[in-house]
């Protein structure tokens, strides 16, 4: 996006905030059908570029949030479903091999995929990793989640649900868990809504978390533990590392590459350590 481009999607982000208080009225109470769509879209970015100028990590998450919960999610999957095929049956199919490398001597009783999307990512995993009884998709675009439940009606393995995953997940996960996300999921979550997604799974014996998100090129990992924000969605670049090295996890996986622009790190960690170490 140009200069222009932001300054003008500023502009009128602004202005539509103050001017049209049913479009706000609709974005505070999860209202998305469709309607305003692109005033919505502008007044988030407005809200957004607020919050990181204020140092407001907590404001950058929730005008995160509310930015997927819009259209905005439906028309992603349609305008990059290429990914699937490109990159995920493509570089990030290592992240796949390395659990079911890690299930041959270890058990997991179920998958919940934060960000599931399309489904088409879970649905690989289910008729892959067939050891794991459960495969849930959790996605906080409830228009996404009906759509999948429509499209997946004949697979029982999987279940769909919306949800906000800070709030789901430790309510709903347990001993033997695999917490997955892949293509930029976490990067929505601010460092202290990491923590709170992260602090109940940790505890879970046999808990393992698997990732696939996207980091600042800037952020030197070595010597920088904190997450900050980055890029055009001003979302959060994190250290996972160090993240979840303060809940005891080991990292049995890591690998960093460059696609075009985006810097993708992928990562498998468990709370038990290797059996060669």
């Amino acid at each position: 996006m140009s200069l222009l481009k932001k300054q003008a999607k500023l502009l009128a982000g602004r202005l539509g905030e103050t001017l049209f208080p049913r479009v706000v009225e609709e974005i505070e109470t999860g209202q998305h059908s469709g309607r305003d769509l692109r005033l919505k879209r502008a007044i988030l970015y407005a809200r957004s570029q607020r919050a990181k100028k204020q140092g407001d990590d907590q404001t950058s998450q929730n005008t995160l949030h509310q930015f997927w919960k819009t259209d905005t999610g439906n028309d992603f999957y349609m305008l990059y479903g290429h990914r699937f095929q490109d990159w995920f049956l493509g570089p990030h199919l290592k992240l796949v091999d390395q659990i079911e490398d890690y299930m041959q001597d270890n058990s997991i009783d179920q998958m919940i995929e934060v960000g599931c999307g399309d489904g088409r990512v879970l649905e690989y995993c289910a008729k892959r990793l067939t050891g794991i009884k459960r495969f849930t998709g959790l996605d906080i675009n409830p228009m996404i989640i009906d759509a999948n439940k429509t499209r997946y009606a004949d697979n029982h393995a999987l279940n769909f649900v919306s949800e906000n995953a800070q709030d789901w997940v430790p309510e709903n996960t347990g001993p033997g868990t695999l917490l997955f996300t892949y293509g930029g999921v976490l990067e929505y979550f601010s460092q202290r809504g990491l923590n709170r997604l992260f602090q109940r799974h940790t505890q879970q014996h046999g808990s393992v978390i698997a990732l696939v998100e996207p980091l600042d090129p800037e952020h030197d990992l070595q010597n920088d533990p904190d997450s900050h924000i980055f890029g055009q969605e001003n979302s959060f670049s994190h250290n996972y590392k160090r993240i979840l090295e303060k809940f005891d996890y080991h990292v049995r996986f890591e690998e960093e590459h460059q696609m075009g622009p985006i810097r993708w790190i992928m990562m498998m960690a468990t709370n038990s350590k290797p059996r060669n170490t």
